[in-house]
């Protein structure tokens, strides 16, 4: 032993000796040797209550927590497993959670950094769409199910197919629906004729996306092939190498792909038949009529075909380049030049219009345009079918003051002033005219329209409606509030701010939801949570 050591440090000779005696057995209780233990330490955080609301849209998360910093809470909004959002709330998208299940987590941490989590996982219940064909409604809830009403026939009962869960999307034909499921499989109902019988295709699967036009469905699957039927099944066409856009006439199908090709298909005698143009490249734009197509390519040029009496011959006209815009109704076509002349065809319409100012906007019916040029003022042609006015004359009508937009019917217009008013021309039994006492002097807000009639909201929550099938609103209670508003050829829907279903029209095609109108509840439960 190091005796210089011992002396400058006599302490560590008295540690040595104390442990030399407890080594060897001393009398002193090993029991009462000082042993100091960690200080004490407060119970780590721990969320006691995670709780959600839901309203107009917004989930909102209360949380409680024992003893964490309030400034460390973090959130993670999750559907179908992938993060949706990281903020203190979150706006409900049902195209973000397809079955309208939101899960929440919540972390915190104390002044010590130690975490504390939970979750809780929501059902929302509610109506998220409402899809129509000419006769009927089917209402795609957030939970993926799927209710329908309106004319049996037509797709409005749907008892026959399962849609209690995992529809995505619905499109419709004149007189039957289509969905697409989750799974990639759809579903079809309503009339044979129009497309209700999918026994005569394959679509049980690897489906990506659905389209349709009053006579077909077309569903494009995950090869980019597409299968389509209706009264019978067609040869399956291919989009290999991908697509911008598919449009349709009443009966055919025209799909621009990314190469600029174009590829039709369907009936013939509604333009599937396109062999007698060159669309192998260029073209970015086609744009239907009822049973004809146009195209506009990058070099300015235009091809047409398809009925010749609904736009699809133009050949008098020289279509061969510095064309920029194009515009059509449902039997005929204008186009504009680069140099400001416009071109005019099919439909037998003689229009004298100078376009030359500009052109702000478009809108159409069935059977003529109207056109807000760049210096607010309104210009409108189109064809006097059978000698009526469906539009195509508004000399009578004063646009002083502007128009902020304008609404078509299948037979006449409807325009909010800048002023909050609305003028109104064409044929007079479709809405063209308004009916005795309604007065639309100013505070309207958006006018929608069946084929027949049009409905105006006003700023106050009020709804004015004139027109056949749909223009006769006496009765209905929007008292809660409007929240969308729907519409088929002869019936209106309107889904109100409570999540509540009201209709109006034709009884027999929509009009009346009473069979169904009690299903239309908002809930929001509570599915699963970890406290």
């Amino acid at each position: 032993m190091n005796v210089t050591n011992l002396v400058a440090h006599p302490w560590r000779s008295l540690l040595i000796g104390t442990l030399l005696l407890t080594g060897c057995g001393g009398t002193e209780d090993p029991k009462s040797t000082n042993v100091q233990t960690p200080p004490d330490r407060s119970e780590p955080p721990v969320i006691t209550a995670l709780e959600v609301t839901y309203v107009d849209g917004v989930l909102t998360p209360s949380v409680e927590c024992s003893r964490c910093n309030s400034d460390s809470y973090q959130y993670v909004w999750k559907a179908g497993g992938e993060v949706i959002g990281n903020d203190s709330t979150y706006v409900f998208n049902s195209d973000e959670s397809t079955d309208g299940q939101v899960r929440i987590e919540v972390t915190a941490r104390d002044n010590d950094n130690r975490l504390a989590s939970a979750y809780s996982v929501y059902q929302i219940t509610e109506v998220d769409e409402i899809f129509s064909n000419q006769s009927a409604f089917a209402a795609r809830f957030t939970d993926g199910s799927v209710i329908t009403w309106g004319a049996d026939e037509s797709g409005g009962d749907s008892s026959d197919v399962d849609l209690t869960s995992g529809v995505t999307k619905v499109v419709g034909t004149a007189n039957a629906f289509a969905a697409l499921k989750h799974d990639g499989s759809v579903v079809a109902w309503g009339a044979n004729g129009f497309g209700a019988d999918t026994t005569i295709v394959d679509v049980s699967g690897e489906v990506r996306d659905i389209t349709s036009n009053p006579y077909l469905f077309a569903a494009v699957k995950n090869d980019l092939s597409v299968v389509t039927w209706g009264a019978n099944p067609y040869p399956v066409v291919s989009l290999s190498g991908g697509y911008q856009s598919i449009v349709n006439t009443f009966g055919a199908f025209a799909a621009v792909k990314n190469n600029g090709s174009v590829v039709t298909w369907g009936l013939d005698n509604f333009g599937a038949d396109s062999s007698a143009v060159n669309l192998l490249s260029g073209v970015y734009l086609v744009k239907p009529t009822s049973s004809a197509f146009a195209a506009l390519k990058l070099d300015g040029s235009l091809v047409t075909w398809g009925s010749s009496s609904s736009g699809g011959d133009a050949s008098s006209l020289n279509l061969t380049g510095q064309i920029t815009q194009l515009y059509s109704n449902s039997n005929s076509y204008f186009a504009v030049k680069r140099n400001g002349s416009v071109l005019f065809w099919g439909g037998n319409q003689t229009p004298n219009v100078d376009l030359s100012s500009g052109i702000r906007s478009v809108y159409s019916n069935n059977y003529a345009f109207a056109v807000v040029k760049n210096n607010e003022s309104v210009v409108t042609w189109g064809t006097n079918a059978f000698g009526n006015n469906y539009g195509g004359d508004s000399s009578s009508v004063d646009f002083t003051g502007g128009v902020r937009n304008i609404y078509p019917n299948a037979f006449a217009f409807a325009a909010i002033k800048n002023d909050g008013s609305v003028v109104t021309w064409g044929a007079s039994d479709s809405g063209g005219q308004f009916g005795s006492g309604i007065n639309l002097s100013g505070g309207v807000e958006e006018i929608y329209a069946t084929r027949t009639a049009f409905a105006a909201v006003k700023s106050d929550g009020s709804v004015i409606t004139w027109g056949q099938d749909g223009g006769d609103s006496q009765g209905v209670d929007f008292s809660s509030g409007i929240r969308d508003v729907y519409s088929n050829n002869y019936a209106f829907a309107v889904i109100k701010n409570d999540g509540s279903l009201v209709t109006w029209g034709d009884s027999n095609r929509g009009g009346d939801s009473s069979s169904v109108s009690d299903l239309f509840i908002r809930s929001f439960t509570l599915v699963e949570t970890s406290l």
